[in-house]
Order: structure tokens, then C-alpha cells, then sequence
């Protein structure tokens, strides 16, 4: 979801890494508007500039184009329209000056954490629209209990019949969600050691884990309290959505604090199930769901004579208890078989790859 300049010539050094590794579908860069803080963003001031990024992207061959959150509004329609154009989906965040109704009509395919959405089912949107959203810049946690209020008055404000008609809207669109339930958690829980996951850190290089620790400096007391309150509200908005019969998406946004790439997705199925999917549900959203998001449902996605064998093969049955997705016995990639063995082997060498210290940057501890 943030993507190489080239997508290109990463998948030509992808393709000669020799080890097992994901089918990987890449994204352009982040575009985002000028104001954005973020180093390694493309920005973006007007239309013009947008639609150049969006040809310069889809001719480097990225799969979509990854948008973000302080876009302009001209230059966000102007990133629809030469998407729509060009025949390649754009996706991301629904920026601050964009409301979810018209990110839904202009095209865009699919929208992460959940950004904007409770505010459209609220009886106050245009209020909580027009409130300031937090800053965009990525650590800067000065405004960011403010908008945790923001979002507890949109949940607080939810009303039925706007929600009945956003979801309808969403699934006539084809606007999919992927509402990164761990990561939301993370952000909301970083007081809180209990989801930092010691036993995982190892496998993370310091150079990465760094920049986890003290990230929210500037919290108070009361907003850790109100952003406690966030996650069960997410929890129940999501299920609205999937009885409504929105697509739904299983993202992590991995190597945000302490969302663990693998890991995390595990812990992502278990709290789509705590929202209300059953396990049979939450195995498709991370399975053919994705599948059809990417336009594969032809060879991936489910298992069938004649599709490619991309198969994890579990000890426990996960529709009997979704944390059993990661009694994990042997994985078949692409047809070749990864016994526990192999992959606790892979483990090994992940571990000491994180340990090894960066060409030119700091040691682990």
C-alpha cells in the first residue's frame, strides 16, 4: 500500500530473490497533498500535478494508485478522472476535504481504517465534517485526542437510516472497506503493553521498532481514556456494515507500532469475528474477497481444479475457533510445499536478519 517508484523493476528484483516469498500487488507511492509531512509522500499541489502522478504511476506499472490524507479537492477528482482513464483503481485514505459520499461516487475502490465512514452515518456530518481533523502528519499526536472525540460524537450520533443509505451506496458503488481493526487497536492501545507483543519483536529490525517508542508523546490521561472507548465502537460499526453486505477487506497497515507483519493478520481475523462475521465470513474477506478486490477470483481465491495452489493447512479447525488460523501445520505456495519445519526455519533466518545491524544506521539493542 506504499509503493517502490517503479513498480516495475521491483518485481524485476522480486523475481530474482530465489526464496519463497507472497505474490505481492504494489502500490504507487503515497500521493498526498502539499501540506503532507511524511517524507517519501508524492505531493501534489493541483490537478494538474495529480493527473501527471497518476500517468507517471500506471505507466511504471503499479497494480493501483494509493492516495492520502491531506489531498486538495481538485487535486482528489483530478486523480479519479485520470484514474477512471487510465482503467486502474485508486484507493487509501478518504482525505480530510472529501466527504465518504463522494469518494464512494467518484471511484474509489476501497477505503482504509474506517477514515470518514462513521462520520457519514452520523446525524451531525456536516458538523463533525467541517470539524479540524488531526494534523496528517504521521506521530504528530497534538490534535489527535481531539479527533478521537470527533469520532466518539460520530458513533455516538450514529443514525440508521443515513447508515442504511451509505452502505447501499458503498455496495452499488463497489466501494470495498478494510477497516485495519489491529492497527486501529494499536494506535488506540499504545499505553498499553499488553498488544506490543515482546515475543514478536524479534523478528523486527530496532531500525523499524525505533521509531514505536515513545510515538505519542502529548497524550493526556483523558484522551488514552477516550481512545480506550474507540475500538468497541469500531468493533460494532463493522458489523453494521457486514450485515448490510459491504465488501469488507482484511488489512493490517503492518509496521505501523507494533502491527506485526504475518502476525497481525491473525489478530485481525479474530477481531473481525469480535465484530460480529462469523469465522466462515472472516476466512473469505481475507481469502476470495481479496481475490475479486484484485480481479483474480479466476485463479486465486478459493480451492479449485485448474487455480493456483496457494493453501495454508491449519492443525485445528478455524470455523470452530478463528485463533485457530494459527495452529498452522504446512503452507503450498504456488504448488510447492513449505512443511512447519521450512517455515520455522524461515522464522530462524527472519530473526536474525532483524538482529543484523542497518549498512549505515544504528545496532539493535
Amino acid at each position: 500500500m506504499w509503493g517502490p517508484e517503479d513498480a516495475n523493476a521491483w518485481r524485476a528484483v522480486h523475481a530474482k530473490y530465489g526464496k519463497p516469498s507472497p505474490s505481492a500487488y504494489v502500490a504507487s507511492p503515497i500521493i498526498d497533498g502539499p501540506g503532507s509531512a511524511m517524507s517519501g509522500t508524492v505531493r501534489v499541489a493541483d490537478a494538474t500535478q495529480a493527473r501527471a502522478a497518476v500517468d507517471r504511476y500506471q505507466a511504471n506499472g503499479a497494480d493501483f494508485i494509493k492516495i492520502y490524507t491531506l489531498l486538495t479537492r481538485d487535486a482528489y477528482f483530478a486523480i479519479a478522472d485520470e484514474a477512471r482513464k487510465l482503467g486502474i483503481p485508486f484507493v487509501g485514505h478518504v482525505p480530510d476535504a472529501i466527504t465518504v459520499e463522494e469518494a464512494s461516487d467518484a471511484g474509489q475502490k476501497s477505503m482504509e481504517h474506517l477514515i470518514g465512514v462513521p462520520l457519514g452515518t452520523s446525524s451531525e456530518e456536516e458538523a463533525l465534517f467541517r470539524e479540524k481533523p488531526v494534523s496528517g502528519t504521521f506521530g504528530d499526536f497534538s490534535n489527535t485526542g481531539n479527533d478521537y472525540r470527533r469520532y466518539l460524537r460520530a458513533y455516538a450520533t450514529y443514525n440508521k437510516s443515513k447508515a442504511v443509505a451509505l452502505f447501499a451506496r458503498f455496495i452499488k458503488n463497489g466501494t470495498w472497506q478494510c477497516p485495519t481493526l489491529v492497527e486501529e487497536r494499536s494506535w488506540a492501545h499504545l499505553d498499553d503493553d499488553k498488544f506490543k507483543h515482546e515475543e514478536w519483536q524479534k523478528y523486527v529490525p530496532y531500525e523499524a521498532r525505533s521509531y514505536w517508542t515513545d510515538i505519542s508523546k502529548g497524550m493526556t490521561a483523558a484522551d488514552w481514556a477516550d481512545a480506550h472507548r474507540l475500538l468497541p465502537e469500531e468493533l460494532k460499526f463493522v458489523g453494521y456494515m457486514y450485515r448490510a453486505g459491504v465488501g469488507m477487506l482484511s488489512g493490517t497497515d503492518a509496521m505501523d507500532p507494533y502491527v506485526f507483519p504475518g502476525f497481525s493478520l491473525h489478530e485481525e481475523l479474530a477481531l473481525l469475528v469480535e465484530a460480529g462475521l462469523p469465522p466462515m465470513a472472516t476466512l473469505q474477506v481475507a481469502t476470495i474477497n481479496a481475490a475479486r478486490f484484485m480481479g483474480q477470483a479466476d485463479r486465486r481465491g478459493t480451492i479449485e481444479v485448474g487455480k493456483i495452489a496457494d493453501l495454508v493447512l491449519l492443525n485445528r479447525d478455524p470455523l470452530a475457533d478463528i485463533h485457530n488460523s494459527t495452529s498452522i501445520h504446512a503452507v503450498v505456495l504456488g504448488g510447492t510445499l513449505l512443511t512447519r519445519a521450512m517455515l520455522d526455519a524461515m522464522l530462524v533466518e527472519a530473526e536474525a536478519l532483524a538482529a543484523k545491524p542497518a549498512p549505515n544506521g544504528p545496532t539493535t539493542k
